[in-house]
């Protein structure tokens, strides 16, 4: 076993996981990073806006093995694996989530702009994963002016398992439009996940003087 660290800066160091914790591998990816998510002895690292880049990463070389590109202003943010071999990915920049599938090394897209806010962006943030669903964090603001939406924060909820065209779960059906899990104030945290439990732990950051911050437990 090891640890996959990974710096803002596109450093990443894989650890040892008993004393004396020894660097196994280091490398430095050239470019900004948001997050670092490994399944087995593959990794995804996320590089954010200027880069829009997305590197597969051996977990015990520290190789790339492939990069994929995605459009200028995409700005990606966070991924979660689901399964062993597919890979979620946020845009903050886009109203679509990224999908790659990491054995066939081909992307696709799934289309969020049913949740969007006015601006027709839903400004997606983190994402955790539990099965086959994917549970995205959606700020739904005006992104120029940082100005709360009338729809307020959500979940996306997205099911890997349906069909392509389908996998936007509306988790209120008796409301007009898809709708995601409502949110007492804006998420912009990892998500911790208990999927034995059934449960999923969403924290919502706020200033002290502004109440404070919080965290809502989700079904």
């Amino acid at each position: 076993g090891r640890l996959v660290v990974g710096g803002p800066d596109g450093e990443i160091a894989s650890l040892g996981l008993t004393s004396p914790f020894a660097v196994r591998a280091s490398a430095d990816l050239d470019a900004p990073t948001s997050s670092v998510k490994c399944a087995g002895s593959r990794c995804l690292v996320v590089h954010p806006d200027p880069s829009n880049t997305l590197d597969l990463v051996d977990a015990r070389t520290l190789n790339v093995t492939r990069t994929f590109t995605l459009e200028r202003g995409a700005d990606p943010r966070d991924a979660a694996w689901v399964g062993d071999h597919t890979v979620v990915v946020t845009q903050y920049g886009s109203a679509a989530l990224v999908v790659i599938d990491a054995t066939a090394l081909t992307v696709t897209s799934i289309d969020l702009s049913a949740l969007a806010d006015v601006d027709g962006l839903p400004e997606p943030a983190h994402v955790a994963s539990c099965g086959q669903r994917a549970f995205v964090q959606l700020a739904r603001i005006d992104q120029e002016t940082g100005a709360a939406s009338d729809l307020g924060p959500a979940l996306a909820v997205v099911d890997l398992a349906l069909p392509a065209g389908e996998r936007v779960v509306d988790v209120d059906p008796d409301t007009a439009g898809v709708q995601g899990v409502a949110l007492n104030s804006q998420a912009d945290f990892d998500m911790p996940v208990d999927c034995a439990g059934e449960r999923l732990f969403v924290a919502e950051p706020r200033p002290l003087f502004s109440g404070g911050g919080g965290y809502e437990v989700v079904n």
